[in-house]
């Protein structure tokens, strides 16, 4: 790849995409070139179409990856070697369309209440109550929490984009009640949440992992006897359910 790769980076951190999509994108590219053997330069449409075939029905992925996949492609080919034409002679995937599993209020007030961990129920409470992303729950700071408006900021939420939600006086007591079993005599770090253990390093002065909140919510799925799998744990609307 060399400097053609060099510049893939240049040209993603230069519109602005953070390191995981940079991340992926480069990723995706380089196993792109690994299946031909070659340099991207030296494929082209029948090469790109050969790789879709190859990854629906060989590899059997799932068309949003195989998706993926394309749109590292056709951004290197459209922004490094300026072949416009292969985005419209390339198109996406068309992905199934499914009606998304979601949980009632009654599902998230059983998980709540059967749930006897006060940190999970701190976690819980905020993410259902305020509507929060899971990545937004890892990376919310304590001066991110308002008491005194009932306000929780934001930051950097999707699209890069700041907002603020409500705090529930249940979600804040949930929060109350964690400070007090998991952070009062602890080492002081920014983070709301931070990890427990760490088998890896011991550093515990750091944001939950990516599949820390996922695990959280499958341990309290299991503790309301609740067998519905989640394809996405949050919801766009935050609940004015009082657990």
């Amino acid at each position: 790849m060399g400097n053609y790769l060099d510049k893939f980076i240049f040209e993603l951190e230069s519109r602005g995409r953070d390191q995981k999509t940079i991340n992926k994108y480069v990723k995706n590219l380089e196993s792109f070139a690994k299946h031909f053997n070659k340099h991207p330069k030296d494929l082209g449409i029948p090469q790109i179409k050969q790789y879709m075939h190859f990854m629906l029905h060989e590899k059997k992925y799932a068309h949003n990856t195989v998706n993926s996949h394309l749109a590292a492609i056709r951004f290197y080919y459209r922004n490094i070697l300026f072949r416009y034409w292969y985005v419209d002679a390339v198109h996406q995937v068309k992905a199934p369309q499914k009606i998304p599993v979601i949980l009632s209020e009654e599902e998230i007030a059983a998980m709540i209440n059967n749930t006897n961990s006060l940190f999970y129920k701190a976690v819980f409470m905020l993410m259902y109550s305020s509507g929060l992303r899971q990545s937004e729950i890892r990376h919310m700071k304590t001066i991110d929490i308002d008491a005194s408006r009932n306000i929780i900021d934001i930051r950097n939420a999707k699209g890069k984009v700041d907002r603020q939600g409500l705090l529930s006086p249940v979600a804040y007591q949930a929060l109350h009640d964690y400070w007090r079993a998991f952070r009062v005599g602890k080492p002081k770090c920014d983070y709301l949440f931070v990890p427990t253990k760490n088998s890896l390093n011991g550093n515990l002065l750091k944001p939950l992992s990516h599949t820390a909140v996922g695990y959280m919510v499958k341990v309290g799925l299991k503790a309301a006897g609740i067998k519905k799998k989640l394809r996405r744990i949050h919801l766009d609307i935050p609940l004015q359910y009082t657990f």
